[in-house]
């Protein structure tokens, strides 16, 4: 997928469209500068406070680039697309369609950017 590229699913075809994880394919075309920029709004959004990042460029893959998200407590490798923000930061408004965004990796699981961000939850069962 390329970045602005518009999915629009067939689904009245008669051999169908199966999409198994839209989203995580590779995403070409993006910049390092601009995934930081992401980054850093990827952090602001999540409702852990605190949390710090460093670029770890060996875990690129993907067309993605890759960063340790941490706190004191735990960290989490986050692949993010280098796309413009507003091509990459789902969140579920009404006027997005999830089927045009690319996934980011969280611990490299993909996930739209609403459901990567980083809350309470990713804390549980931790000592």
């Amino acid at each position: 997928m390329k970045e602005g590229e518009q999915v629009k699913p067939d689904l009245m075809s008669s051999r169908g469209t199966i999409f198994i994880n839209p989203g995580s394919e590779d995403t070409e075309g993006g910049t390092e500068i601009q995934a930081i920029e992401n980054l850093k709004q990827f952090i602001a959004d999540c409702s852990v406070k605190g949390l710090k990042y460093e670029r770890v460029s060996k875990e690129d893959d993907y067309g993605r680039f890759a960063f340790r998200v941490y706190n004191d407590v735990k960290s989490f490798l986050i692949h993010m697309p280098g796309w413009q923000l507003d091509k990459v930061r789902f969140q579920g408004k009404e006027n997005q369609n999830p089927f045009n965004f690319p996934r980011l990796f969280k611990d490299h699981s993909s996930w739209l950017w609403n459901y990567a961000l980083i809350d309470e939850d990713d804390f549980k069962n931790e000592e």
